[in-house]
């Protein structure tokens, strides 16, 4: 499913410059109870957006095979991604504030305690489902803009999401920053499968 804030900020958009969009990149349009509608019979000039978007399982999906979801407030989970050759470029901010998994295949393996097999069977039905974990685990997503290299000198890092301006101010007035800045935390409980 597409959060609110793409659909109206990206697909919406698009959708008005060329309304057979959302259909031709495998997507469909769901009512409130998740029925299927047609892409072209909704206001997409809405910024409340009474329907959702979904990108079907396949090829192209831009999750991938795989997605780990966490309980956060800010639609933000771990998930494969189509797009492998983004790997090998220094720049990495290239989701919405998801975390692209390099090695889906060997995450889930880990995380579900499966064999390399088991995963690879889980992969062959081509359904979209979920297997939730035995035992969860703790995520805490962490956020720099420097970090030691191997030799122990500072490198200093774009600041994409603007946090450090505000880490300074806090600094500056001595006041503590609050939990309220931690982008997600919580626990995996489950993977998504989608193929």
């Amino acid at each position: 499913g597409v959060p609110a804030s793409i659909i109206v900020n990206e697909y919406a958009p698009k959708m008005r410059r060329d309304p057979s969009y959302l259909d031709r990149n495998n997507f469909i349009v769901v009512d409130m109870n998740g029925n299927e509608i047609d892409s072209q019979s909704v206001d997409w000039y809405s910024s409340n957006p009474n329907f959702g978007v979904q990108q079907l399982a396949g090829d192209g999906n831009a999750l991938g095979e795989l997605k780990f979801l966490f309980p956060n407030a800010h639609d933000i989970y771990m998930h494969d991604t189509p797009t492998k050759n983004l790997f090998n470029d220094s720049v990495r901010a290239y989701s919405h504030g998801c975390v692209r998994v390099q090695n889906p295949r060997e995450f889930a393996s880990v995380l579900l305690g499966w064999d390399k097999q088991q995963v690879e069977d889980g992969l062959m039905d081509k359904s979209t489902h979920s297997v939730p974990l035995q035992v969860k685990v703790p995520v805490h997503l962490m956020y720099f803009t420097a970090w030691t290299d191997d030799q122990g000198r500072i490198q200093y890092y774009d600041d994409i999401y603007g946090r450090d301006a505000v880490l300074a101010k806090a600094f500056a007035y001595g006041t503590k920053t609050s939990d309220a800045n931690v982008v997600a935390q919580g626990a995996v409980t489950g993977a998504q499968i989608q193929n």
